[in-house]
């Protein structure tokens, strides 16, 4: 998985399936100790089949990092 941070408030995280890139997570207006956390699976085949779901804890690690890298 690969980050992506262009903004200060904005942190992207991508999803592979297989080493190809099929959708990603993100975390926008980090503000505080809140932020909103964003998920995407953009092959519409892929629906549908809990990509998303089983990814989660990649996202809840996302999220501790980017609230200690805050400070937050």
């Amino acid at each position: 998985m690969d980050l992506y941070n262009e903004y200060d408030d904005f942190i992207r995280l991508g999803i592979e399936l297989d080493d190809k890139l099929i959708g990603y997570a993100d975390l926008a207006y980090i503000k505080g100790n809140s932020a909103e956390l964003g998920i995407a699976i953009g092959e519409s085949k892929l629906w549908g089949r809990g990509i998303g779901f089983y990814s989660s804890p990649q996202y809840d690690r996302l999220c501790l990092y980017t609230f200690r890298l805050f400070n937050l």
